[in-house]
């Protein structure tokens, strides 16, 4: 992975976050943070948290705002420093927003990010020319367009517009930036809020183990580094995660693990005052409940053309490959064309954590609300080799079904194998794998089959 890219994948919530608030494409902001900062390596960057080259005004500094001192078009020249690179992020959609010379940007669609870039240049943000291609270049190399694209959708999918009334900044900690009816944002506190109700996130009878607090600490990524954390990382194993007031309402939901705070559910809280304030729980196990009764109510006991009412069922049989056949990529990393999961699985490669997370993870939904359900699991046949391997394995069955699981099979078969299979089906003719609720001789099955039972997550732990 290229520099570009890290950088992107770094700050890329920050860069939507701006692009849901102020409609300025997440691709050129991203391009800009890259060209101006220099991946995060500028001296501006690195002392500042500034990664936009932005000098301190007159109105910045009469306000009391942060600067250093460096040298770029003159001798020692103020520039804005900041607490944040989000903070940074931040006041340059408000510079951009509320400058005249970039006004006719903002009657561009928010995913126009060739006709953003020329109306940037043409504003004079930059004194070199050819600065809107060096944009365009950095943005097509490195795919940002993507990002635009997670945007739109999602927007579209809440029923969401753009602007800062709409989309308040997020923060996970206790005092966090909230979005006031004046568009101010200011500090409050637990103390400060109307609800007298909390919990901790996770369900603990004597302590809570705070693995990292708020403040600075290490950077994760760099361990020569030192940044600005906003959250409080806890300890947990695929503990419910509880909300820490009453009254929220969920707001965003981020399914793909692959992004700075992993899978995420962020919930708001109104205030007395008429403000709001946002908590967003990150590295989350899995995202189920929610998604599936929001799904259980659009379908159930709907009418159907055949004068009677559908009913939900999580059991995909094989329909899951040719459902994924018509479907576009997927912000969860799957590839446009590929499967989707088949009925209650996890995505392929999802299940990071062993089988009895998955089950776990299971274990949250209620399965008599389907008509059936369909679990696949495979395991390397290392895993089962001793009595007390065979042990686990029925404990781990009788789990599930404890937590209100209806089904779950197994594959018990290495990748090689399966491979070699591929390769020389005349040596594999007796080779049976379970598929969905049935067996079949894996050389008798298309390849489309085959690629899926291949693909699933070759369990090695319990």
């Amino acid at each position: 992975m290229s520099k570009n890219q890290q950088y992107a994948e770094r700050y890329a919530a920050e860069a939507m976050e701006q692009m849901k608030r102020y409609g300025i494409p997440a691709s050129v902001t991203l391009a800009q943070g890259i060209l101006e900062s220099r991946n995060g390596q500028s001296e501006l960057s690195q002392l500042g948290n500034n990664h936009f080259g932005v000098k301190a005004s007159k109105s910045w500094l009469k306000n009391g705002g942060d600067y250093l001192v460096y040298t770029d078009d003159k001798p020692n020249e103020k520039f804005c420093k900041y607490a944040t690179v989000g903070d940074s992020y931040e006041h340059h959609s408000k510079i951009l927003k509320n400058s005249s010379r970039y006004s006719q940007c903002f009657k561009l669609s928010p995913d126009d990010y060739k006709g953003w870039t020329k109306g940037i240049e043409r504003g004079g943000y930059a004194t070199n020319g050819g600065y809107a291609a060096s944009l365009q270049k950095i943005i097509e190399i490195n795919g940002l367009q993507k990002y635009d694209q997670q945007v739109m959708q999602e927007m579209r999918a809440d029923g969401k517009k753009f602007g800062v009334e709409q989309n308040a900044r997020t923060s996970a900690t206790v005092s966090s930036s909230v979005s006031t009816s004046n568009n101010d944002e200011k500090k409050q506190t637990a103390s400060q809020t109307s609800n007298d109700k909390y919990s901790f996130p996770v369900k603990r009878d004597e302590f809570l183990f705070v693995t990292s607090p708020f403040g600075m600490r290490q950077d994760p990524m760099d361990k020569s580094k030192q940044q600005m954390h906003k959250g409080i990382d806890i300890r947990a194993k695929h503990d419910d995660v509880l909300a820490t007031e009453n009254g929220g309402k969920v707001v965003a939901v981020n399914h793909n693990a692959n992004t700075g705070g992993g899978k995420s559910v962020t919930v708001e809280y109104a205030r007395s005052d008429g403000s709001k304030v946002q908590t967003t729980y990150m590295h989350l196990d899995s995202i189920a409940v929610k998604v599936f009764d929001d799904l259980y109510d659009t379908i159930e006991g709907k009418p159907n053309t055949k004068g009677e009412c559908f009913h939900l069922n999580m059991l995909s049989t094989t329909c899951h490959i040719y459902f994924g056949k018509m479907m576009n990529a997927t912000p969860n990393g799957r590839l446009a064309g590929r499967a989707i999961s088949d009925g209650t699985s996890p995505s392929h490669g999802a299940d990071t954590h062993g089988p009895s997370a998955v089950v776990k993870s299971l274990g949250k939904l209620d399965q008599v609300k389907s008509g059936g359900t369909l679990l696949n699991q495979r395991f390397l046949p290392s895993l089962l080799k001793r009595d007390e391997d065979i042990a686990k394995l029925a404990s781990l069955i009788r789990s599930y079904f404890a937590l209100g699981g209806h089904h779950i099979q197994f594959n018990i078969v290495d990748t090689a194998t399966l491979h070699a299979a591929q390769k020389h089906p005349e040596e594999y003719r007796d080779l049976l794998v379970r598929v969905a609720g049935y067996s079949d001789y894996f050389n008798d099955m298309n390849a489309d089959l085959q690629y899926d039972v291949i693909a699933r997550t070759a369990q090695e732990t319990f």
